[in-house]
């Protein structure tokens, strides 16, 4: 999971104009604005998992790869009972992946898990990718596993969000290889016995970076892990 720096102007102007007729819904509002606004916003990649995402449709699912999210549920945060009024403010929304859709239960991910019934007692959430406690919250073994050491979070993590489902680990480690065979191979080429720690950072600072296409996917499980290496290395 990686911080998602929520600025005012990165808000749609459709959304702030529909925001301010009379009766507006989130269904009547500009959906294809929001989710390019999102995409931006966001690098590339989801809220939740760091799977790419983008404002193509998926002709499968016959839906967009990336969806609207209210991280404070609309059926909930909808200005009754006493809580804020949330559906059309923007502050509240991520773009997150399809998360599976179509599959078993045990199969889904991110908001697809999130909103289940048996899940649904979990919210809201504690872990908020709009926050930036949430990278180091959020740890990631070697072998793409991802974790925390708050017992809250690593359930709504691990339980709620399934955000160790066999695809979503997968990737990850494959991008964690990746990272670890760029830095075999200056390794290699500069002939030193051991990594240095000019060279995690290099490698670090490549999975940091925001390319124009947007981040790496499953950038901050690289970055993560590797920030462990730093720390073993400068002991």
């Amino acid at each position: 999971m990686k911080y998602i720096e929520k600025k005012a102007n990165n808000e749609p102007q459709s959304l702030i104009e529909h925001r301010s007729t009379p009766n507006a819904t989130f269904e009547g509002c500009n959906k294809n604005d929001i989710r390019e606004a999102l995409i931006q916003e966001q690098g590339g990649i989801c809220a939740y998992c760091m799977k790419r995402i983008n404002n193509k449709r998926n002709t499968e699912l016959n839906k967009y790869y990336t969806e609207i999210e209210h991280y404070r549920s609309q059926d909930v945060y909808n200005g009754q009972d006493g809580k804020a009024d949330l559906r059309l403010n923007y502050q509240n929304m991520l773009g997150v992946c399809n998360g599976n859709s179509g599959q078993p239960t045990n199969k889904l991910h991110c908001d697809k898990s999130k909103d289940t019934e048996q899940n649904k007692k979990f919210l809201p959430l504690k872990i908020d990718p709009l926050k930036p406690s949430c990278e180091y919250l959020v740890q990631f073994r070697g072998n793409g596993v991802v974790f925390s050491t708050n017992e809250e979070i690593d359930v709504e993590l691990t339980k709620v969000l399934n955000l160790n489902e066999e695809n979503l680990v997968k990737n990850r480690k494959i991008a964690i290889d990746f990272a670890i065979q760029s830095i075999n191979t200056k390794q290699k080429k500069k002939k030193v016995k051991k990594w240095s720690i000019a060279m995690i950072r290099e490698e670090q600072n490549k999975w940091a970076k925001l390319y124009n296409t947007g981040y790496k996917e499953y950038c901050q499980a690289v970055i993560n892990y590797l920030d462990k290496k730093l720390k073993q290395y400068q002991q």
